[in-house]
């Protein structure tokens, strides 16, 4: 498991909460580990209380199941959380694409061009996490655009299923498809055509379909 350094100020339940949140999206703490509040805490330095707090709001979101006698369990990924993931997603995602086509300045397309450019290398020099930090930032540069940031933060708790798929699918397949997507969407922008931006959005959220029954078949230790 990493344990960054705790940011200047930040208290002590939210740096538990951040480190696990990253370390079950990541993998480095991977579906149907236990683990227990004593040994997290030792590894982050603080006190069980506050490990305790992150734990309960990650059990919230089904990420964690804690059991007062056995310890905490890391859950295994669920289709159903994927499959709600990916439709708050879609239902969130075609709607802001289209205004971005509508509202994105030079600065906005320069911006999406770059963090493109970043996933290529990433692609080419095999750098996952950087990968997996660009196509984040990738859609969450669209919401800026058109001023829905607090909807994004909104999905975010949801949508740490879909990144633990994401991380498994960057072992199992190339990523171009992904990368092509991003472009296709970013072109659809440019030309200001908002029907085809949404239908590529759309195409590119429900690929998560396909990968998820891959991922059963090859982990299926791993799969809820």
């Amino acid at each position: 498991m990493n344990i960054p350094e705790r940011l200047p100020r930040e208290k002590a339940r939210d740096y538990a909460l951040r480190i696990l949140r990253d370390d079950i999206i990541t993998l480095a703490l991977q579906p149907g580990t236990r683990v227990t509040e004593t040994a997290l805490a030792a590894r982050l330095g603080i006190s069980r209380t506050p490990v305790r707090e992150a734990l309960v709001e990650l059990a919230a979101y089904d990420l964690v199941e804690i059991y007062p006698q056995s310890g905490v369990l890391i859950t295994k990924i669920d289709y159903d959380n994927i499959e709600e993931s990916r439709f708050l997603r879609h239902a969130l995602e075609t709607h802001a694409v289209q205004e971005v086509c509508d509202l994105a300045t030079p600065g906005d397309l320069a911006e999406l061009e770059d963090i493109v450019a970043i996933q290529r290398t990433c692609l080419e020099n095999k750098e996952s996490a950087m990968l997996l930090k660009m196509d984040n930032q990738f859609h969450r540069n669209l919401f800026q655009i058109c001023g829905k940031l607090k909807s994004y933060n909104l999905m975010q708790n949801m949508l740490v299923h879909f990144d633990r798929l994401r991380q498994f699918r960057l072992r199992m397949v190339k990523e171009y498809i992904v990368l092509e997507d991003h472009r296709a969407i970013l072109d659809a922008i440019r030309a200001h055509d908002k029907e085809k931006a949404k239908q590529i959005m759309a195409v590119h959220l429900s690929r998560s379909k396909t990968y998820i029954y891959s991922l059963g078949e090859k982990y299926p230790h791993l799969i809820r």
